[in-house]
């Protein structure tokens, strides 16, 4: 009988513990997000928010000087379908101006190599596709 009234107590509280993120979470998202329109998708991250421009001004204030902007920007995925193993390789991560600005092998602009004074064909370059509005 004791096994079975610990066992409980055990699931009361972890059912207590999950109400009490799920309420946290709102209450943080209600103080972030005033006057915005909100879409959660089932794992609490926000994946629509939408400021009406009359209140764009007061919300940008009231955000710039804590880590919303900052936490929002981190929450996007940085999930790349492509990879960039010419750019990562060890005799090319010097020739990158930045660490994380890496080209995709697939767009990657390729120099003409000379064999004879031993030079690669890397540069951090891309082409970029331009429409036809231009």
């Amino acid at each position: 009988m004791d096994g079975d009234r610990v066992e409980d107590m055990k699931l009361h509280t972890e059912e207590n513990m999950e109400k009490d993120r799920e309420e946290d979470m709102e209450r943080k998202r209600e103080k972030h997000i005033e006057g915005a329109r909100v879409d959660d998708d089932q794992d609490g991250v926000l994946s629509k928010t939408a400021v009406p421009v009359q209140t764009l001004n007061t919300y940008i204030r009231q955000h710039a000087t804590d880590s919303h902007f900052l936490e929002e920007f981190s929450s996007v995925p940085m999930v790349t379908s492509s990879p960039r193993t010419a750019g990562l390789s060890p005799q090319n991560v010097k020739k990158n101006r930045y660490k994380n600005i890496i080209p995709y092998n697939s767009t990657r602009v390729l120099l003409q190599r000379d064999h004879k004074k031993n030079q690669s064909d890397y540069i951090n370059a891309s082409y970029v596709k331009v429409g036809k509005w231009l």
